[in-house]
């Protein structure tokens, strides 16, 4: 358990961090709002599974003289403008429904050492249309981290447009666990083992946050 608090402690400053440092170097913010989702199907010798992050983050700082839908239009690249895109889960907060199954998972994806997982887009560019519900599609690519071993991952995202400048992004990965380094975790001596192929899902919310204040309102 105290491991577990002193990750969301350092999931939440290593978030904030990266939240100042670039505002201070002038991009627009956009972060993940309520609602967001994302969980992992899989399946084992006796039943399959399903694992939901009960604490996902995902941000984008985008240059002051863009903005996300000008970026998905024109190909986004991560290094062109120091642009970023980074979605982060800690581990601690999958929950497969049972606290065994929940303990084996962390163990086999080596959470003491690798509290955190973390998508990166490397690259982004429109592969269709809008739709009349404002829905397009992105082919995207990036930096998947599980368990300190990194990967290369394409992604077909379903984008829509929302009100206010917010965006709706849908998508799956099919992975295999052994290319992060990570064996099947079992249970019961071995009787029940899970399969080494996994399915994550993703439908998050974002929108640009608005400033706060942090001055107390003029007194009349």
């Amino acid at each position: 358990m105290k491991l577990y608090k002193l990750a969301i402690i350092l999931f939440f400053l290593l978030f904030q961090w990266t939240i100042i440092y670039a505002q201070q170097k002038g991009f627009i913010k956009y972060v993940t709002q309520p609602g967001s989702r994302l969980w992992i199907e899989g399946s084992s010798t006796v039943n399959d599974f399903n694992c939901r992050a009960r604490l996902v983050k995902g941000f984008a700082f985008i240059h002051s003289k863009d903005n996300l839908n000008e970026k998905f239009s024109k190909g986004f690249k991560k290094d062109k403008d120091k642009d970023e895109v980074v979605v982060t889960v800690l581990v601690h907060s999958l929950d497969c429904g049972l606290d065994a199954m929940n303990e084996d998972m962390y163990r086999a994806m080596k959470a003491s050492q690798f509290p955190i997982l973390r998508y990166d887009l490397i690259d982004a560019h429109l592969i269709s249309s809008v739709d009349s519900l404002g829905w397009f599609d992105l082919a995207t690519k990036g930096d998947l981290m599980i368990a300190g071993e990194t990967n290369a991952v394409d992604i077909i995202v379903k984008v829509q447009n929302l009100p206010d400048g917010a965006f709706r992004l849908v998508g799956n990965k099919n992975l295999s666990m052994k290319d992060y380094g990570i064996e099947p975790p079992s249970h019961l001596w071995g009787l029940v083992k899970a399969h080494n192929r996994l399915k994550v899902f993703f439908d998050l919310i974002v929108a640009i946050e608005k400033p706060t204040s942090q001055n107390p309102p003029a007194q009349k």
